[in-house]
């Protein structure tokens, strides 16, 4: 049987919280896009040992989201195992996300639901590619 499984109420509320998870002051806004309304929830969770505690150092980072917002097309998870110079998924899964869901939005040609005021990537002369947002 196929049915809702959360009221319209229910659904649009867990995607205002989503959406306030990569605006200014949440956990996920290495995920922002300039030019798409995106949503999404960070995660980080500590891995079990060989001893069947927590790892002191071991941890898994993550970022699942989707966008656009009024009418999404894709729906995004990042899973980063054993990360190595940070663990939390804000901060090492969410601009793995913001870059998918940037080029394949555009692969989709899904038209931008703002205006972009700068460029999601910069190509220095060296001709590596830089995070223009850090």
């Amino acid at each position: 049987m196929v049915g809702r499984a959360v009221s319209k109420q229910t659904a649009l509320d867990v995607k205002r919280m989503m959406r306030s998870v990569v605006e200014k002051g949440g956990t996920g806004t290495k995920a922002n896009l300039e030019s798409y309304i995106v949503c999404g929830k960070t995660g980080t969770a500590q891995k079990i040992n060989r001893k069947g505690t927590y790892a002191d150092k071991d941890y898994i980072a993550s970022f699942v989201g989707f966008a656009p917002y009024e009418n999404p097309q894709i729906a995004v998870l990042v899973v980063v195992d054993e990360p190595v110079t940070n663990h939390y998924g804000g901060t090492v899964a969410a601009p793995a996300f913001r870059r998918i869901v940037h080029e394949t939005l555009n692969y989709l040609n899904v038209h931008p639901e703002k205006p972009s005021k700068k460029p999601l990537y910069i190509i220095k002369k060296d001709s590596k590619e830089q995070d223009a947002n850090g």
